[in-house]
């Protein structure tokens, strides 16, 4: 047992984590299996390391889907960062003004977010998770629930007889 821990113990020091070799109970996708975890375009060693502790807190209670969501997330933050703010290295430096040029990145250049919305409310999670591990306690009120976008519900529309006739002609 003993060995078992020091195993997990290096498999978490890794950039790349299998999964299989963690002690965690995975809740995964049976469509689209994962098998691994890639830390390596997290650019910032410390926010890496941050990354990686916040992501095995989570694996253990939340389902693989959200864990690579919130990847994806951090990877493009990371990017941002190395770009925009090359001096920031942990997300103690992390603040408001910081996060709200991101946000105007988001929406203004960055074409590769598909789910805005899931991406930030995935993003708030890592970043509140490591100010919570980490005691950063900017990090609590850096994402504000007026930054995520809101769902919009489908409204469905009937037509009459009539005017169903009038569309298709």
């Amino acid at each position: 047992n003993f060995l078992d821990l020091d195993n997990e113990q290096k498999e978490i020091d890794k950039d790349i984590w299998n999964l299989e070799k963690l002690d965690v109970d995975v809740r995964e996708n049976l469509i689209r299996p994962c098998r691994t975890i890639n830390f390596t375009k997290i650019i910032q060693l410390d926010i890496r390391q941050e990354t990686k502790k916040e992501i095995f807190f989570h694996l253990k209670t939340e389902a693989l889907g959200c864990v690579q969501k919130e990847m994806t997330a951090m990877r493009r933050l990371s990017k941002y960062l190395s770009e925009k703010y090359p001096e920031i290295e942990s997300c103690a430096d992390l603040d408001r003004m910081i996060f709200e040029e991101y946000l105007i990145y988001l929406k203004t250049e960055d074409t590769g977010a598909k789910q805005f919305r899931t991406e930030l409310t995935r993003l708030r999670a890592v970043i509140e998770t490591i100010g919570s591990i980490y005691q950063y306690p900017q990090l609590k009120s850096i994402i504000l629930n007026r930054d995520i976008p809101p769902t919009y519900k489908a409204e469905f529309k009937t037509y009459s007889d009539e005017e169903l006739k009038r569309l298709n002609a």
